[in-house]
């Protein structure tokens, strides 16, 4: 695995220091198949005894939650509680409690699956000859752990210890527990390396020990980006889900850029491609179909999913592009000049399309004019647009010819490829364009049997009336509102899914055979699409491990993913997508970002509440002006469509929080504030792997407290250095705060920087 964590982790391990190396358990070593863990008490009170006693499997959910509360109330003065300590808290007699104890261990175990990246890392621990051991902050105990997580988990050795926090009475959280593990091993912290999720248990405290670390998480996009998607979402994606997460945990980019692609591609577009692959698949499969024709330029991505499930279908990659197919498939004694549909190529572009020389030397002289705005010059009576009708007509044998000529060269590369006639060919869509230029070119024998596209709509449904399509996305799926969303922007998805692959402009004979000619590539794509690639892989290679069933996305689930990044952007979809260069269906000439400066200025000129409204009631608002409206929206202000949707994923503290981060020098903080301030600032910090040393608040001078499992002492129960460094946590009191800690440095006579 070539990601940021693994190189750590095997720098860590490299050195010698390092005897011992302990792995958290629960979300590091070990997943939940469900969202979140009180799922599990709901599949419990499924179970016919459960039934009978509380009703339904909500109200038992609701009791078994209730129950631990309780538990933990009632045994507060020690520092874990047990299962049974929780069960005993239910109205149960001894008979039921061991009988719906032991359901919902089996359920646990149905639930919990090895992540296979932790795995992999023990397995180079033990080989790099270290002690392997496990701690655990849970109720259960040691023996339904084992039976739960390593009777899973088959490793090399079975010489490891594990510590659980019910047993020793001790915590992670409170750093006993770590204390009682250097004592049993008889070893110093820094002889230690620890692996977990918890910036706090697992970091802080152990760090506070002395003991090296390492932090097993997912960056902020990931889970503000999953935030905005439960606005759509009628349900828990569940294994899906921590899937997502824990692809994007193992992003191998330290540029922000490719982390976000990255990202992007592991959480976004990789659970939609699974999908995607293998119901191309499915349909291949059923009609005895052996051959996918994927089109390029999207096609290569398309065959690189589909041949990571080894379904044994094969699979083709076919040069071709509108351009490329665009004169080998028209009749040009059909051919009414449509003008409009060439609206946005120059005059010396058409004729180019035609591959004919401009002879006409007015026309020569305005070959760089678009259409679009070629209808005002004129020579003598006739319009530009006439000349060039007059002369195309003039030219038609000789366009004849070079159509023929088009043709047979594009049938003898079909030829060259090993296209067949049982087959599907598959295109990205929208109205499938090349697929019917295609079916114009080739003869009825060598017809494929059906088109596929990734999406279509009802336009693009009525252009191919009368062959055989079928399409992943469809408007007779779901909501063709959603449908139309796509195709309103749908050069997000394009240029994503083109990444740097060139468009085909042509085909040209050579001693070997018959090849495609390419445009230049764009090279500034090649990092985007690499790390965009790379996520998508990333959640394959996971998906593939652990056995993800396709199911576990529906197409509406699809369709909702894929709405959400188009009408509820995040800021960073909003910048990174933004940036990418959207061409022209013609032209390999003519390409612009997909938010671009002319769309800013428009939709500040308008005004953004303006625009969005414009958009809600009229969906092709500035359609071939502005691509990506909510995109724009949210480049010029982040926080409108959150608000709109009131969907919040950062809190309202989020330009201090921002302006904290961006001011601060040091890598170890204390924060002076425990409140709703703090809580939004922690992702933040944990982010930038800061590193908390302590909490203050004023409150703690009646008696310490915990907040998001830090202890919160007063300033005055703490010994600070010199050049130390406190975060304010807090807008409404930073004066007071700020006030305080000058007292208390003048007090002792050192100098404390403050950020805020």
């Amino acid at each position: 695995m070539n990601t940021n964590l693994e190189h750590l982790f095997i720098q860590k391990l490299n050195n010698d220091t390092i005897k011992v190396v302990s792995f958290d358990i629960f979300d590091t070593l070990a997943f939940r198949k469900v969202a979140n863990p009180k799922e599990i008490f709901k599949q419990v009170g499924k179970k016919k005894i459960v039934k009978n006693i509380f009703g339904s499997a909500n109200i038992f959910r609701l009791a078994r939650i209730e129950a631990e509360k309780s538990a933990r109330k009632k045994y507060s003065r020690y520092e874990e509680i047990t299962l049974r300590q929780i069960y005993e808290q239910l109205p149960l007699n001894e008979k039921q409690i061991n009988k719906i104890l032991k359901l919902e261990i089996q359920q646990e175990y149905k639930n919990l699956y090895i992540n296979p990246h932790i795995k992999r890392w023990i397995d180079l621990a033990i080989n790099s000859g270290k002690q392997i051991i496990f701690i655990s902050d849970m109720y259960l105990n040691s023996k339904q752990i084992e039976y739960l997580v390593f009777s899973k988990l088959h490793l090399q050795t079975k010489r490891f210890k594990l510590f659980v926090s019910n047993e020793h009475q001790a915590t992670k959280a409170t750093g006993k527990l770590f204390d009682i593990v250097l004592k049993r091993l008889q070893i110093s912290g820094n002889a230690v390396l620890h692996v977990g999720d918890n910036a706090y248990s697992d970091v802080e405290m152990a760090i506070s020990k002395n003991i090296e670390t390492l932090l097993y998480n997912h960056d902020s996009y990931t889970q503000e980006m999953l935030e905005l998607e439960a606005h759509y979402m009628a349900k828990y994606l569940n294994l899906a889900n921590s899937q997502r997460k824990l692809a994007s945990i193992h992003n191998p980019y330290t540029s922000q850029k490719q982390r976000f692609f990255f990202n992007f591609g592991a959480s976004v577009f990789g659970p939609i491609l699974w999908k995607f692959s293998h119901w191309i698949i499915g349909i291949a499969q059923e009609r005895g179909i052996t051959q996918i024709n994927c089109i390029m330029r999207e096609g290569k991505l398309f065959k690189k999913c589909i041949d990571k499930l080894k379904s044994g279908v094969n699979t083709n990659l076919v040069y071709a592009s509108r351009k490329s197919t665009f004169l080998p498939s028209i009749d040009i004694h059909s051919n009414r000049f449509d003008f409009h549909h060439y609206r946005k190529l120059s005059i010396g572009d058409f004729y180019e399309l035609f591959h004919l020389p401009i002879t006409n030397d007015f026309v020569k002289t305005h070959k760089n004019l678009l259409f679009n705005r070629s209808i005002s010059m004129q020579q003598g009576q006739n319009s530009l647009q006439q000349i060039v009708i007059d002369d195309f007509m003039s030219r038609k044998d000789q366009i004849s010819k070079e159509i023929k000529k088009a043709k047979s060269s594009f049938i003898d590369y079909l030829k060259s490829i090993n296209y067949h006639a049982n087959s599907i060919t598959l295109d990205f869509g929208g109205s499938g364009t090349v697929l019917r230029n295609i079916e114009n070119i080739v003869s009825s024998q060598q017809k494929h049997k059906i088109n596929a596209l990734f999406y279509i709509h009802e336009s693009g449904i009525q252009k191919l009336s009368g062959s055989h399509f079928i399409s992943f996305l469809s408007p007779d799926d779901f909501d063709t509102k959603k449908i139309e969303l796509i195709r309103r922007s749908h050069e997000i998805i394009e240029a994503l899914f083109n990444g740097d692959n060139a468009t085909t402009l042509d085909y040209k004979k050579e001693r070997n055979g018959i090849s495609p000619v390419l445009a230049a590539k764009n090279l500034d794509s090649n990092d985007t699409a690499k790390a965009f690639g790379e996520g998508i892989e990333m959640f394959f290679d996971l998906a593939l491990a652990t056995k993800l069933k396709p199911k576990s996305f529906s197409l509406k689930d699809i369709l909702n993913i894929l709405t959400r990044v188009i009408e509820l952007p995040h800021p960073q979809e909003a910048l990174y997508l933004g940036n990418l260069y959207q061409e022209e269906s013609f032209s390999d000439k003519t390409s612009k970002p997909i938010i671009n400066e002319n769309d800013l200025a428009s939709i500040k000129n308008m005004g953004i509440e303006s625009s969005f409204y414009s958009l809600c009631k009229d969906i092709s608002f500035q359609a071939g002006d502005i691509c990506w409206v909510q995109g724009t929206i949210t480049q010029l202000d982040p926080s409108f469509l959150q608000q709109f949707y009131r969907v919040k994923t950062k809190g309202t503290n989020s330009d201090a929080i921002d302006n904290i981060a961006k001011n601060l020098k040091s890598d170890m903080v204390y924060i002076y504030g425990a409140g709703q301030f703090a809580k939004e600032l922690l992702p933040k910090l944990r982010e930038q792997n800061i590193i908390i040393k302590g909490f203050i608040d004023s409150r703690a001078k009646l008696g310490t407290f915990t907040f998001e499992n830090y202890l919160v002492k007063s300033i005055d129960d703490y010994v600070l250095n010199d050049n130390d460094t406190i975060i304010i946590a807090s807008t409404i009191f930073a004066d007071e705060i700020t006030k305080t800690i000058h007292q208390y440095s003048q007090t002792c006579n050192i100098n404390i920087t403050i950020v805020n």
